[in-house]
Protein backbone atom coordinates (compact mmCIF):
# COMPACT_ATOMS: atom_id res chain seq x y z
CA UNK A 1 0.00 0.00 0.00
CA UNK A 2 1.49 3.64 -0.93
CA UNK A 3 1.37 6.31 1.91
CA UNK A 4 -1.37 8.21 -0.49
CA UNK A 5 -3.78 5.09 0.04
CA UNK A 6 -6.67 5.39 2.74
CA UNK A 7 -6.02 2.78 4.73
CA UNK A 8 -8.99 0.56 4.96
CA UNK A 9 -11.42 -0.24 7.49
CA UNK A 10 -10.53 -2.85 10.48
CA UNK A 11 -13.61 -3.60 12.57
CA UNK A 12 -13.49 -4.65 15.66
CA UNK A 13 -16.77 -6.46 17.57
CA UNK A 14 -16.18 -5.23 21.70
CA UNK A 15 -18.26 -7.94 23.79
CA UNK A 16 -18.75 -6.45 27.34
CA UNK A 17 -19.59 -8.35 30.04
CA UNK A 18 -21.37 -11.40 28.53
CA UNK A 19 -20.52 -13.44 31.48
CA UNK A 20 -22.07 -16.37 33.42
CA UNK A 21 -22.58 -14.65 37.06
CA UNK A 22 -24.83 -10.89 34.31
CA UNK A 23 -26.39 -13.01 31.72
CA UNK A 24 -28.45 -15.93 33.83
CA UNK A 25 -30.85 -16.03 36.52
CA UNK A 26 -28.61 -18.29 38.26
CA UNK A 27 -25.29 -16.07 38.32
CA UNK A 28 -24.79 -13.95 41.21
CA UNK A 29 -25.77 -10.10 39.48
CA UNK A 30 -28.04 -11.16 36.12
CA UNK A 31 -29.32 -8.62 34.32
CA UNK A 32 -33.26 -8.95 33.04
CA UNK A 33 -32.82 -9.93 29.17
CA UNK A 34 -29.29 -10.54 29.08
CA UNK A 35 -30.05 -13.80 27.50
CA UNK A 36 -31.67 -12.27 24.84
CA UNK A 37 -28.99 -10.68 23.10
CA UNK A 38 -26.48 -14.01 22.97
CA UNK A 39 -27.90 -14.23 19.07
CA UNK A 40 -27.63 -10.96 17.88
CA UNK A 41 -24.18 -11.14 19.25
CA UNK A 42 -23.13 -14.33 17.97
CA UNK A 43 -24.48 -13.60 14.94
CA UNK A 44 -22.16 -10.37 14.86
CA UNK A 45 -19.07 -12.06 15.84
CA UNK A 46 -19.55 -14.23 12.75
CA UNK A 47 -19.79 -11.53 10.54
CA UNK A 48 -16.70 -9.76 11.69
CA UNK A 49 -14.30 -12.65 11.69
CA UNK A 50 -16.02 -13.33 8.33
CA UNK A 51 -14.43 -9.99 7.01
CA UNK A 52 -11.42 -10.67 8.67
CA UNK A 53 -11.84 -8.25 11.83
CA UNK A 54 -11.33 -8.88 15.41
CA UNK A 55 -13.53 -10.05 18.32
CA UNK A 56 -12.74 -9.14 21.55
CA UNK A 57 -14.24 -10.09 24.98
CA UNK A 58 -14.03 -7.39 27.98
CA UNK A 59 -14.81 -9.30 30.64
CA UNK A 60 -15.44 -7.71 34.12
CA UNK A 61 -13.33 -10.04 36.65
CA UNK A 62 -12.84 -9.03 40.71
CA UNK A 63 -10.85 -10.59 43.39
CA UNK A 64 -12.94 -11.11 46.71
CA UNK A 65 -13.05 -8.41 48.68
CA UNK A 66 -12.64 -6.00 45.79
CA UNK A 67 -13.88 -2.33 46.88
CA UNK A 68 -16.91 -2.11 44.32
CA UNK A 69 -18.89 -5.25 46.68
CA UNK A 70 -19.02 -2.43 49.42
CA UNK A 71 -22.69 -3.99 50.00
CA UNK A 72 -20.51 -7.24 50.31
CA UNK A 73 -22.88 -9.10 47.02
CA UNK A 74 -19.42 -10.45 45.30
CA UNK A 75 -20.01 -11.75 41.70
CA UNK A 76 -17.56 -12.39 38.45
CA UNK A 77 -14.93 -13.95 40.95
CA UNK A 78 -11.76 -14.46 39.67
CA UNK A 79 -11.35 -17.86 38.36
CA UNK A 80 -15.20 -19.02 39.13
CA UNK A 81 -17.74 -20.17 36.46
CA UNK A 82 -19.39 -17.00 37.05
CA UNK A 83 -16.61 -14.95 35.47
CA UNK A 84 -15.98 -16.83 32.51
CA UNK A 85 -17.96 -15.81 29.27
CA UNK A 86 -21.45 -17.77 28.28
CA UNK A 87 -21.03 -20.74 26.40
CA UNK A 88 -23.10 -20.04 23.18
CA UNK A 89 -20.59 -16.84 22.67
CA UNK A 90 -17.52 -19.09 23.41
CA UNK A 91 -14.13 -17.38 22.06
CA UNK A 92 -12.26 -18.90 18.97
CA UNK A 93 -8.61 -18.98 18.13
CA UNK A 94 -7.72 -15.56 17.27
CA UNK A 95 -10.15 -13.89 19.63
CA UNK A 96 -8.83 -11.34 22.89
CA UNK A 97 -10.28 -11.81 26.01
CA UNK A 98 -9.33 -9.16 28.45
CA UNK A 99 -10.54 -8.47 31.99
CA UNK A 100 -11.45 -4.94 32.96
CA UNK A 101 -12.48 -3.64 36.78
CA UNK A 102 -13.97 0.35 35.71
CA UNK A 103 -16.67 1.40 34.43
CA UNK A 104 -14.84 2.22 31.11
CA UNK A 105 -13.06 -0.72 29.45
CA UNK A 106 -10.15 1.42 28.22
CA UNK A 107 -9.36 2.34 31.83
CA UNK A 108 -6.57 0.28 33.41
CA UNK A 109 -6.34 -2.15 30.36
CA UNK A 110 -4.85 -2.51 27.42
CA UNK A 111 -7.04 -2.19 24.59
CA UNK A 112 -6.31 0.92 23.41
CA UNK A 113 -2.60 -0.10 22.72
CA UNK A 114 -4.02 -3.40 20.70
CA UNK A 115 -6.56 -2.13 18.67
CA UNK A 116 -3.78 0.53 17.47
CA UNK A 117 -1.26 -2.43 16.96
CA UNK A 118 -4.18 -4.21 15.07
CA UNK A 119 -4.73 -1.00 12.78
CA UNK A 120 -8.57 -0.72 14.03
CA UNK A 121 -10.64 2.11 12.86
CA UNK A 122 -14.21 1.01 13.58
CA UNK A 123 -15.70 -0.28 17.40
CA UNK A 124 -18.83 -2.41 17.08
CA UNK A 125 -19.69 -2.31 21.09
CA UNK A 126 -22.11 -4.78 22.58
CA UNK A 127 -23.45 -6.41 25.79
CA UNK A 128 -24.39 -5.15 28.97
CA UNK A 129 -25.07 -2.47 30.03
CA UNK A 130 -26.10 -0.07 28.09
CA UNK A 131 -26.40 2.55 30.67
CA UNK A 132 -23.24 1.66 32.10
CA UNK A 133 -20.06 -0.05 30.80
CA UNK A 134 -21.35 -0.11 27.18
CA UNK A 135 -22.15 3.73 27.25
CA UNK A 136 -19.09 5.25 28.97
CA UNK A 137 -16.77 2.95 27.00
CA UNK A 138 -18.43 4.02 23.66
CA UNK A 139 -17.93 7.73 24.49
CA UNK A 140 -14.54 7.50 25.59
CA UNK A 141 -14.11 5.27 21.65
CA UNK A 142 -15.49 8.21 20.19
CA UNK A 143 -13.21 10.50 21.82
CA UNK A 144 -10.33 8.13 21.11
CA UNK A 145 -11.19 8.87 17.59
CA UNK A 146 -12.54 5.94 16.60
CA UNK A 147 -15.63 5.19 14.26
CA UNK A 148 -18.24 3.23 16.95
CA UNK A 149 -21.20 1.49 16.62
CA UNK A 150 -24.17 0.30 19.29
CA UNK A 151 -26.59 -2.21 17.85
CA UNK A 152 -29.46 -1.49 19.26
CA UNK A 153 -30.69 -4.96 19.69
CA UNK A 154 -27.26 -6.47 21.06
CA UNK A 155 -27.19 -4.51 23.83
CA UNK A 156 -28.97 -4.45 27.19
CA UNK A 157 -29.50 -2.35 30.39
CA UNK A 158 -29.68 -3.34 33.87
CA UNK A 159 -32.25 -0.25 34.25
CA UNK A 160 -34.30 0.00 31.09
CA UNK A 161 -34.67 4.00 32.07
CA UNK A 162 -31.29 4.61 32.00
CA UNK A 163 -30.58 2.42 28.89
CA UNK A 164 -32.55 4.64 26.81
CA UNK A 165 -31.03 7.33 28.10
CA UNK A 166 -28.15 6.45 27.63
CA UNK A 167 -28.37 5.31 23.81
CA UNK A 168 -29.99 9.14 23.40
CA UNK A 169 -26.72 10.63 24.97
CA UNK A 170 -24.74 8.65 22.31
CA UNK A 171 -27.39 9.31 19.45
CA UNK A 172 -27.31 13.34 20.55
CA UNK A 173 -24.26 14.35 22.21
CA UNK A 174 -21.54 11.67 21.49
CA UNK A 175 -22.51 10.52 17.94
CA UNK A 176 -23.93 13.90 16.33
CA UNK A 177 -24.44 13.60 12.36
CA UNK A 178 -23.74 10.09 12.20
CA UNK A 179 -26.05 7.15 10.44
CA UNK A 180 -27.56 5.63 13.81
CA UNK A 181 -26.73 2.99 14.99
CA UNK A 182 -23.32 4.90 16.09
CA UNK A 183 -21.49 4.50 12.76
CA UNK A 184 -19.89 7.65 11.69
CA UNK A 185 -20.62 8.90 8.47
CA UNK A 186 -17.23 8.32 6.28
Amino acid sequence: MSSTEPEKDRTALLIIKMQNDFVFDGGSNPVKGAVDIIDPIAKLAKRVRKENGMVIYMREVHEKGDSVFKNGHEYALKETIGAEVVEDLDPEPGDYILDFKRISIFKGTSIENILKEERVNHLIIVGLCTEGTVHYSAAEAAMLGFAVEVPEKAVIASNPELGKWALKMLKDIVFPGTNWHGAAKR
